[in-house]
């Protein structure tokens, strides 16, 4: 599932991206199972970040709902988390007239993807 809310992108706000990447990686430690890997490339007009994970991911029709604010997948399985990471990340791509997808990874686990335009 894509979500693409576009803006006009803005120059990179350097705390508000550290605090994007900090909030993909913090969720894929605490939901992964082990290894976190983080890969940057550059497709078209874009650059793109990807946090993966090898966690239980999230299912396909769940994901445009786990960006909205206070948002967990299963309430009864976490009692940690208030539901604001990833709608915080989202927010932050958007900022930057980007996207964030939360995709599932072959094999098992969770690929967020972010895509931001090149400036």
């Amino acid at each position: 599932t894509t979500l693409f809310r576009s803006t006009a992108p803005q120059a990179l706000r350097t705390q508000a991206f550290q605090r994007l990447l900090a909030n993909l990686i913090d969720n894929a430690l605490h939901h992964g199972s082990g290894t976190v890997e983080v890969a940057t490339t550059r497709e078209g007009y874009c650059n793109v970040v990807e946090v993966l994970d090898r966690g239980p991911g999230i299912p396909s029709a769940d994901a445009a709902r786990m960006l909205q604010p206070f948002t967990r997948l299963n309430s009864a399985r976490s009692t940690s988390g208030t539901g604001l990471g990833l709608a915080i990340v989202d927010r932050i791509a958007r900022l930057h007239g980007g996207q964030v997808q939360l995709l599932s990874r072959e094999g098992g686990g969770l690929r967020a993807r972010v895509e931001l335009p090149l400036a």
